[in-house]
């Protein structure tokens, strides 16, 4: 028995591992994060939270300093000094931008690294697109985008800086911290009124440091998506499962039913990838996420019943049943489609990234489209959302992007449903579809050692 506690955390321990350079993220963090707990009794301390996120990204001088905006990403609706004050994350973005755009200049003017033209002139076409249909009523919002574009563009000359794993971890890391913080809400004011209350059932729903449950929620579900990757590519096995236990315990306290419909949409993954690897031993997925879910069930009965079967007992066949459903989002959508088909300009170019949102001139209460692709449908039409979706595949590599297997699958459809369920056309989809990028991207480098391993191998069996 002792043997066997002492080598499931030998494992654990291994599993934990990553760089040296990441281990120094790391401890970077904590005074970061430090400040942010101390900013919800005094504003000032996320000054400070600012100042020591930007110092190790100019001192790192590497892609690696993505890592701490993926750090901050669950913690940026109290990353600011007010309600009313800006958010300032996309400072450190700003930040990370200027740094690494810098260098890349200096490495292309000492011809030490290549300009890639086709993803420029990509990006090149979808800038002068949005350009051409900004006017200064909504700077913001196209501020905003260029911002994500920008990360986007320079961070792909640094992709081989970042490991995804490692990426994952510290975005559970700011999420560990955003739960943790979040507790402390209902007797902090200062996080009550960054921090709005959602109810459902008569139930209160948790939303950790997020303004909007279902953001913290969604993140949650894809940072589990994440996992299940790290998982699936044997990178993570028993700290899995621990992460998928307390990811669906989390849940039950949201009750959000479009995160839990991402959680159960991995849960069958597994169940599935289980079930090509090896048939006769699946049963022990199947009886290990069993466990898990009686453990939650043990903690929190009453809310995983209500999620469970509560939530989801509507006719879909009805129209009452869908929007039940879809907590009225459907309504919303077809108020979106009847402006988007009201003429043949605005169904191909939309009504302009600086158009005001249906709820502006219309009799909907709530102004938002709560669907990132309807949003972008609506601001910039099919073409710019054509132009858009190429510009992505062009940044995965167009022989790349179709190559998918499950566990890129179980990523790209957990962001895909999150992005569905809310309207994030700025420059928060940038991070997203990072997660999405250097999934695939990992998925490359793994394939890329096997072949040498195996040509290694090959070369050591003909020289015996």
């Amino acid at each position: 028995m002792k043997t066997k506690i002492k080598q499931m955390f030998f494992q654990l321990k291994e599993e934990l591992n990553i760089s040296t350079d990441a281990k120094k993220i790391v401890l970077q963090s904590l005074p970061i994060l430090f400040c942010m707990f101390l900013s919800i009794f005094c504003k000032w301390f996320i000054i400070g939270a600012l100042i020591f996120a930007l110092i190790p990204i100019a001192m790192n001088n590497s892609g690696k300093g993505l890592y701490f905006v993926f750090l901050l990403l669950p913690l940026v609706s109290i990353f600011k000094l007010n309600v009313k004050s800006f958010y300032l994350l996309p400072i450190v973005v700003g930040a990370l931008i200027a740094v690494l755009g810098i260098k890349l200049v200096i490495k292309l003017f000492k011809k030490e690294t290549k300009l890639n033209i086709p993803l420029t002139i990509f990006f090149g076409i979808f800038v002068a697109y949005l350009l051409l249909q900004f006017n200064f009523s909504n700077i913001t919002t196209f501020c905003s985008l260029l911002l994500g574009l920008a990360l986007l563009y320079v961070i792909w000359y640094y992709k081989e800086d970042i490991s995804f794993k490692e990426l994952i971890f510290i975005f559970a890391l700011g999420m560990l911290a955003s739960v943790l913080i979040g507790l402390f809400r209902p007797i902090n004011g200062r996080l009550q009124d960054l921090v709005d209350r959602f109810t459902a059932f008569g139930l209160l729903r948790f939303s950790a440091c997020a303004q909007n449950v279902n953001v913290f929620a969604g993140e949650l579900a894809i940072l589990l998506s994440g996992f299940s990757f790290l998982y699936m590519k044997k990178q993570i096995n028993i700290f899995f499962w621990l992460v998928y236990t307390t990811t669906f315990l989390i849940l039950t306290f949201t009750i959000s039913k479009s995160a839990l419909l991402i959680f159960l949409f991995i849960t069958v993954c597994l169940i599935i990838y289980s079930i090509v690897q090896d048939k006769k031993k699946c049963y022990k997925t199947i009886l290990t996420i069993l466990c898990c879910w009686v453990i939650v069930f043990a903690f929190n009965a009453f809310r995983t019943y209500t999620i469970l079967f509560r939530l989801f007992n509507n006719d879909v066949t009805s129209k009452s049943g869908i929007t039940n459903l879809t907590t009225g989002r459907t309504d919303i959508w077809m108020v979106y489609f009847d402006y988007i088909f009201s003429n043949f300009k605005t169904l191909m170019f939309g009504y302009g990234i600086s158009a005001k949102d249906v709820g502006a001139w219309s009799t909907l209460q709530d102004c938002s489209s709560h669907n990132t692709l309807i949003q972008m449908w609506y601001y910039i039409g099919i073409v710019g959302v054509g132009l858009f979706f190429c510009l992505l595949c062009s940044y995965i590599g167009w022989k790349k992007v179709f190559k998918l297997n499950l566990p890129i699958i179980a990523i790209i459809a957990s962001v895909f449903m999150f992005l569905m369920g809310l309207d994030f056309f700025s420059y928060r989809i940038s991070n997203y579809f990072l997660i999405i990028y250097f999934a695939y991207n990992s998925n490359s480098i793994e394939k890329e050692q096997k072949e040498v391993s195996i040509v290694l191998g090959e070369g050591v069996g003909h020289g015996e």
